[in-house]
This record gives C-alpha cells, sequence and structure tokens, in this order.
C-alpha cells in the first residue's frame, strides 16, 4: 500500500476527485486521458518567455481560462516537462501547499475560477536536451461531468554559448638600457721647465746666471773704453 502525504490545504477540501487526482499527479502529473477529453469553453495555452538554453533555467507560463458561464471550483492544472528537465523554481499563481511536484511534472488545485476569468501559473525548469516538449492539462468538473483539456508545447533550447578562452597578454621583458661608463678625461700634467744659463754675449756685457726660475739678475754694460777731450 502506498500512502500519499498530501498538503494541508487538500485535506480540508472536500473534493474526493482533486485528491485522487492529485495523489496520482505525484507519479504520472498527467494523466492518460488528458489528450483525449476536452471540455467546451475551457481554454489553457502554455508558452516559454523567452528563450531557453541548455543548462540555465528558462520560465514557463500556463494559462487557463473559464469561458464556460459558469464559476468552477476545485479545478486541477498540471504540467509535465520531457526526460532531462527538471523543475527549478516553486510554482507561482496558487497560495503554498497548492501543489504536489516531482522532478520534472506537477499538478496544482485551483480552489476558485470564476465564469471569465483566468488563472496564470509560472515555474522555471532547466533542461539537458535540445527538445523541450511541454504538456500542461485542465482538469475539473463542469456541469457534473468531469472534463480534461490537454494542450502541449514544442521549443528547441539553444546550446549554451561557452566564451572563447582568450591566452592572457603578457608584455615584452625591455632590458634596461644601460649608460656607457665614459672614462674621466686627464689633463696631462706638464713636466717642469728648467732655463739653463745664458754664456756671455761679446763685449756688450754679461747676462748673469738665470738662477731659480722667476729670478734674473741684470748686469749693467762694460765701458767700451777712455774718452779724452780735445
Amino acid at each position: 500500500m502506498i500512502r500519499i502525504q498530501l498538503p494541508r490545504k487538500l485535506r480540508a477540501t472536500r473534493s474526493l476527485i482533486a485528491c485522487a487526482l492529485l495523489a496520482g499527479a505525484a507519479f504520472t502529473a498527467i494523466p492518460a486521458e488528458a489528450a483525449t477529453t476536452t471540455a467546451s469553453g475551457i481554454t489553457i495555452t502554455t508558452n516559454l518567455v523567452g528563450s531557453a538554453t541548455i543548462g540555465q533555467h528558462s520560465t514557463f507560463n500556463i494559462v487557463v481560462t473559464n469561458n464556460t458561464g459558469t464559476a468552477l471550483t476545485n479545478i486541477l492544472v498540471g504540467d509535465k516537462l520531457p526526460l532531462g528537465s527538471k523543475l527549478a523554481s516553486p510554482i507561482s499563481g496558487v497560495p503554498v501547499n497548492s501543489c504536489v511536484r516531482g522532478l520534472n511534472a506537477f499538478d496544482c488545485l485551483v480552489t476558485s475560477l470564476p465564469a471569465g476569468g483566468s488563472v496564470t501559473l509560472s515555474f522555471q525548469a532547466t533542461t539537458t536536451t535540445a527538445s523541450l516538449t511541454n504538456l500542461a492539462a485542465f482538469q475539473g468538473f463542469i456541469g457534473g461531468l468531469f472534463h480534461t483539456v490537454a494542450t502541449t508545447s514544442f521549443n528547441t533550447a539553444a546550446a549554451p554559448v561557452v566564451a572563447p578562452v582568450v591566452a592572457p597578454v603578457v608584455a615584452p621583458v625591455v632590458a634596461p638600457v644601460v649608460a656607457p661608463v665614459v672614462a674621466p678625461v686627464v689633463a696631462p700634467v706638464p713636466a717642469p721647465v728648467q732655463v739653463g744659463q745664458v754664456g756671455q754675449v761679446g763685449q756688450v756685457g754679461q747676462v748673469g746666471q738665470v738662477g731659480q726660475v722667476g729670478q734674473v739678475t741684470v748686469v749693467a754694460p762694460a765701458s767700451h773704453g777712455r774718452h779724452t777731450g780735445d
């Protein structure tokens, strides 16, 4: 015997069919008759918001509109994604604890849907395959008869874009410019000049010796002879 723990909100309802269908939803999400039974006045659409990419979150909407002319209570709205897909968020659009969910399927109880009104359920999912088939269904009593309306949408998930690996740019190593070493120019030191002796010059007179550099001895000229008067 398999025992299913239903949400508290479902335990409070008296709809036996809702409880039974939600219990089955834990295993199959959408019963087999969903594709064969129709109901006049109920429209259900499902669409992918934006685009889908493999491995990334995609957002889906399911919209159920009641054009039967009468208010509906305790209806079920469910969805089933293909193998390789996985629910990645809570189901929004209904109160908390209103849904039973599996890995890639769910069923939610909508307690009231007025005539002319609609309900929108949103959720996110991921996929590992390019083909993304989405089966959504409505189930509930209309005029005392139980009806099912289903729709299927076909979408394609794109492959993820892989950014190319760019090698890091390495700046070239520039050797430092070393200035040539120039030896200082040293001026040659002139050797000291020694002044030799100057010899005698005829009878004019003698030039004395030049001793140390910078010292000159002046010799008075000698007399050439005696002057006689007339």
